[in-house]
């Protein structure tokens, strides 16, 4: 609940600032919790194709910032499967308008991986956000 309240907070911000005015610590959080939240609804596919995409360039590293070193593998893991040269919303969504089997069975297991991994990941970002408070502004 405490990680869902910063969330929102850090949204209003971005909303009256512009997401520009956000620090790396408060677009990793940003990132990481939409991760969960759309992976927890319709798995990794559902991540590349909704709008949190546009995290998709700072997601693992953010994944690695916060501790969160499983999923960090993980989510490398499906980056991978994109294909893309270079990480852009463009061509994530290009990779995604493909159909390729290969691609979405190793989302799957991808799924499967990633849910045995949350345990213990709420208290890592709380303890991320407690230890870089000074750059998380709510």
């Amino acid at each position: 609940m405490l990680v869902q309240a910063f969330r929102e907070g850090i949204h209003r911000q971005a909303a009256q600032k512009g997401e520009r005015a956000l620090t790396i610590q408060e677009h990793a959080v940003l990132a990481v919790t939409a991760l969960f939240e759309e992976v927890n609804n319709g798995g990794y596919d559902q991540f590349f194709r909704n709008r949190s995409r546009k995290f998709l360039p700072i997601i693992v590293n953010s994944l690695m910032q916060i501790g969160l070193l499983a999923q960090a593998k993980i989510t490398q893991k499906t980056v991978g499967t994109l294909g893309l040269r270079s990480i852009s919303v463009p061509g994530i969504k290009a990779a995604m308008a493909k159909e390729i089997n290969e691609r979405d069975d190793v989302l799957e297991e991808c799924d499967r991986s990633f849910y045995k991994t949350q345990r213990g990941a709420a208290r890592k970002i709380y303890l991320f956000l407690k230890a870089n408070r000074a750059h998380i502004k709510v």
